[in-house]
C-alpha cells in the first residue's frame, strides 16, 4: 500500500511539473507569430524561415523577413526613381540560439528583371537580387537599354 501511495504521489508531482513547464515555456511554433524573435531563437536554435514564397504583405509583417527594395526603370531622372518592394528575402534568423542574420548587400549596383519575359527591370545591389531574376549582364542588352537607358546613365 505504501508503495502504491508513493508511486501515485510521484506521478502527481511529475505531471504537475510537466504541466507547469509547458505553460510557462509556451512558445509559438511559427516564426511569423512570435512577438519576441530573440526569445524564439533561444527556444528554436538554428531556425531559419523561408521568406521567398511570401507575398509582400506577409513578408512585411513577418519578423524575420523583408522585401527586396529595388528601383524600377521608369521616369526621366533621379527624382522619379523610388524604391519599390519586390519579392521577399530572409533578413533575420536564428544562429545557434541568438537572433542574427542580415545578408550584406555590397554597394555595387546591378539591373535585373524577373525570369518572365514581360517582367520590368529594377536596380538592385548586385548581391541582393531575388533568386531566379536575370541580371542585365545575363540578358539581352538592347532590351535592357530600351527599358533602362536613362537610369543606367546614373548607375553604370
Amino acid at each position: 500500500m505504501k508503495r502504491r501511495v508513493r508511486w501515485t504521489v510521484l506521478h502527481l508531482c511529475w505531471a504537475t511539473l510537466v504541466a507547469q513547464s509547458c505553460v510557462e515555456g509556451e512558445e509559438p511554433d511559427d516564426m511569423a507569430t512570435t512577438n519576441d524573435p530573440a526569445d524564439y531563437c533561444r527556444s528554436h536554435p538554428d531556425a531559419m524561415p523561408d521568406c521567398a514564397g511570401l507575398d509582400l504583405e506577409a513578408c512585411e509583417s513577418h519578423p524575420f523577413c523583408d522585401p527586396f527594395d529595388a528601383i524600377p526603370c521608369a521616369g526621366d531622372g533621379p527624382e522619379d526613381w523610388v524604391e519599390t518592394p519586390v519579392s521577399c528575402q530572409t533578413t533575420r534568423g536564428c544562429i545557434d540560439t541568438a537572433l542574427d542574420y542580415a545578408p550584406p548587400c555590397s554597394p555595387v549596383m546591378t539591373f535585373a528583371h524577373p525570369a518572365e519575359p514581360e517582367g520590368g527591370w529594377y536596380l538592385f545591389y548586385s548581391d541582393c537580387i531575388p533568386d531566379g531574376w536575370v541580371t542585365s549582364e545575363e540578358s539581352d542588352m538592347a532590351r535592357f537599354l530600351d527599358a533602362c537607358g536613362e537610369l543606367s546613365k546614373w548607375y553604370p
